[in-house]
């Protein structure tokens, strides 16, 4: 009797021990604490981790401790948002209740991991546009919060507005206008470095963060992008872009803001330029497409289509 006791208290406290766990913030924290609780509660000396989450490419899988053996113990856990495989290694294998436990840790890992995921995601969400992909207005005012603490200096700062958004949208239809958000996201991004933050803070506006990066290096990127715009209404009549771009500098924290109004008011100069010189021009404006223009007959003109 006092053997079975004895043996029910220790399986009462590896199950306190498998459950209890503090939030990670990182893959490598849960597979820490799985190591600890395998190696230091079963003695296990490898294991495998298969993880599927739906919708992605190819499972990730972790290993550790020794390979090349046959596992004594294998554990299968999935639910909608989540497969799980975990391939245990023991030198004497294991008994009854140890498998039983192992069951139960592996559980808690999945749970784990599909906590972490969900957390992830949340993150991702309450950061990102869900329609461009690109970080928000609330990662870009933490961004400016982040970069008063650095030494990234000068800061530039590339403001672009995608011109017409409206009259796209009343015309053609939000989804075109939705469109045309994404191409100038993509655009956009693809004119700077991997590591440069570029956000949409508002409808029709994003902005580019660039660290380390002086007045006349800003200029030229926004070049770029102006070159890279030119380029793309070539390849892409039926999607055409107008975006209007201007540029500001900061040479320390305190003068983050006046650089990115800097950048601001320099958007709006070119805004008021382009409008003139359409208005000069007649149809020079790609966005002049956005309206299916009627004919006296009553017919459409398809060519103001282009």
């Amino acid at each position: 009797m006092a053997a079975q006791l004895s043996s029910m208290m220790l399986e009462l406290l590896a199950l306190y021990e498998i459950t209890s766990w503090r939030f990670p913030h990182s893959e490598e924290e849960i597979l820490l604490w799985f190591i600890d609780k395998t190696s230091r509660l079963f003695g296990v000396t490898g294991f495998s981790v298969e993880v599927k989450v739906p919708g992605s490419p190819a499972p990730q899988v972790w290993r550790w401790g020794k390979g090349g053996v046959e596992p004594q113990h294998r554990y299968s856990w999935r639910d909608a948002e989540l497969e799980l495989e975990v391939s245990f290694v023991h030198p004497q294998g294991f008994d009854e209740r140890a498998r039983r436990l192992l069951n139960v840790l592996g559980c808690q890992l999945g749970q784990n991991l599909r906590t972490f995921y969900w957390y992830r995601r949340l993150q991702y969400l309450t950061c990102h546009d869900c329609l461009t992909g690109l970080p928000n207005r609330a990662y870009f005012e933490a961004e400016l919060e982040r970069l008063k603490e650095t030494f990234a200096y000068p800061v530039s700062f590339i403001v672009c507005d995608l011109d017409n958004l409206k009259e796209a949208n009343d015309s053609r239809g939000h989804s075109f206008g939705d469109e045309l958000l994404r191409a100038a996201a993509r655009l956009i991004k693809e004119s700077v470095r991997e590591s440069d933050v570029v956000a949409r803070v508002g409808g029709d506006e994003f902005v580019v963060v660039l660290p380390r990066t002086g007045r006349q290096a800003a200029l030229k990127v926004a070049r770029r992008i102006k070159k890279r715009l030119a380029a793309h209404n070539t390849q892409h009549p039926h999607l055409p872009l107008s975006i209007s771009v201007g540029a500001g500098t900061a040479s320390s924290p305190e003068r983050l803001r006046q650089g990115l109004d800097e950048a601001d008011r320099a958007m709006y100069r070119n805004k008021v330029r382009h409008k003139e010189a359409v208005k000069r021009n007649g149809s020079s404006d790609p966005t002049c497409g956005y309206i299916l223009r009627r004919q006296p007959g009553g017919g459409v003109d398809r060519r103001a289509d282009l």
